[in-house]
């Protein structure tokens, strides 16, 4: 029954995000076939992870369930945070098995082996980028001729699912489907906090400053880009090692406010299931968590959304990217393949990175090993899909801007 009855409150709630009218009997059939759909892959998930007691039951949840912080909503949105350079130890400590909650090590070994890296200044976005503040993206860069800005005509999910409209594109594991018409920097579903009325995109009601999530890489490379045009400052992705230094700072905390547990400190969908709408889109405004903050004020790098980096993939070793100021620069940039210089193409590339450059990464979120209910830490590094993939993934991303060494002085 648990199982039924958290599978019927998210169909109601993909009604309600779809706006059924129940005067439009082809509507309401479609609607039907999408709600089995969801069912389908409602109940294998369910299956599949052993979380059948997790689901939304009105009573008997599993886990301890929180009311949602009254935190207004910021008034900064879109502010930068000061991060002063320095050292610190990369990657999962000697004793990540033993902590408390720990995931398998299939999630700790990718952060192995712990290393020094050494980081310059910069400035990090205080919070992920919003709903709001993407569509404000899409909707300039809509139309423009140029082909870095190209945008295409896009059918929603529910709209594409209707009209047969498929095409397989390549993921790890397996398979997505997309449009063929699909847009380079969104995938808009019923779960998305990104909508599209008459070709203009708009924050799904009620998440507003809610994370943009199912980002695809490039689309969210490309606002940096955009950024950058529109400030002249130099914007991009943070790369893995900027991201966990701003979590972790130079004394190496397990979460980004410390070593205190994760529940009420972020956005932990199984502590906020009996909330209405908790599951789609699954997660709540930016900033609602200030307990979560960094000493330095980043807010939200736990919960809500997982976060893309600007590098891609690669295998941890025991040097430090970070002391060789080129090949920093080529890594952040994910400019691992510099033309004209075989040796350090091969240094950086073929050692460091898996499988030709080909993935991406992403990092925070929420439940890393639902079976074991350990929520990600700091240090917990995720690989993505091919850089140009566009589907369903769940991910948001933070802005990083480059600083001067003139500014560093002159925050010091």
């Amino acid at each position: 029954m648990d199982v039924v009855f958290g599978i019927e409150k998210v169909l109601a709630g993909h009604r309600r995000s779809v706006g059924v009218s129940l005067m439009n009997c082809w509507i309401l059939q479609r609607e039907k076939a999408l709600d089995a759909l969801i069912a389908v892959v409602l109940v294998s998930a369910i299956l599949l992870s052993g979380l059948a007691g997790c689901t939304p039951a009105g009573q008997g949840h599993e886990y301890q369930q929180l009311d949602l912080p009254a935190t207004p909503i910021p008034n900064d949105i879109g502010a930068l945070v000061f991060i002063n350079g320095g050292k610190f130890m990369m990657g999962a400590p000697d004793d990540a098995e033993q902590s408390a909650n720990s995931p398998r090590p299939i999630w700790i070994d990718p952060a192995r082996p712990c290393h020094e890296e050494v980081v310059p200044s910069f400035e990090i976005g205080k919070y992920p980028v919003t709903a709001s503040e993407y569509c404000a993206f899409l909707n300039e860069v809509r139309g423009r001729e140029d082909v870095s800005y190209r945008t295409l005509p896009y059918y929603p999910l529910e709209e594409f699912l209707t009209k047969r409209r498929f095409r397989q594109h390549p993921a790890p594991g397996g398979y997505s489907y997309t449009s063929p018409e699909a847009h380079p920097y969104i995938y808009i579903h019923y779960a998305s906090t990104v909508v599209a009325v008459d070709g203009t995109y708009h924050p799904r009601p009620g998440y507003e400053c809610a994370p943009a999530i199912d980002v695809p890489y490039r689309g969210a490379r490309q606002y940096c880009q955009w950024l950058s045009e529109k400030t002249g400052d130099t914007y991009r992705l943070p790369s893995e090692i900027e991201w966990e230094y701003a979590a972790r700072g130079s004394e190496g905390r397990t979460y980004p406010w410390g070593e205190e547990s994760p529940v009420g400190r972020a956005y932990l969908l199984l502590h906020y299931e009996a909330h209405e709408n908790s599951w789609f889109p699954g997660m709540t405004y930016v900033g609602r968590f200030p307990n979560g903050a960094t000493p330095e004020g980043v807010h939200d790098l736990m919960g809500n959304a997982r976060q893309w980096c600007g590098n891609y993939y690669y295998r941890y070793t025991r040097d430090s990217i970070g002391k060789d100021p080129r090949k920093y620069r080529d890594f952040v940039r994910a400019d691992l393949r510099a033309e004209g210089d075989e040796q350090h193409c091969e240094t950086v590339s073929t050692e460091r990175t898996e499988e030709d450059d080909t993935w991406t990464v992403t990092r925070g979120g929420q439940y890393v090993d639902w079976k074991r209910a350990a929520v990600a830490t700091a240090w917990m590094r995720y690989r993505g899909g091919a850089p140009d993939w566009v589907g369903r993934n769940g991910t948001s991303f933070r802005v990083l801007r480059e600083v001067l060494q003139e500014e560093t002085m002159r925050s010091e």
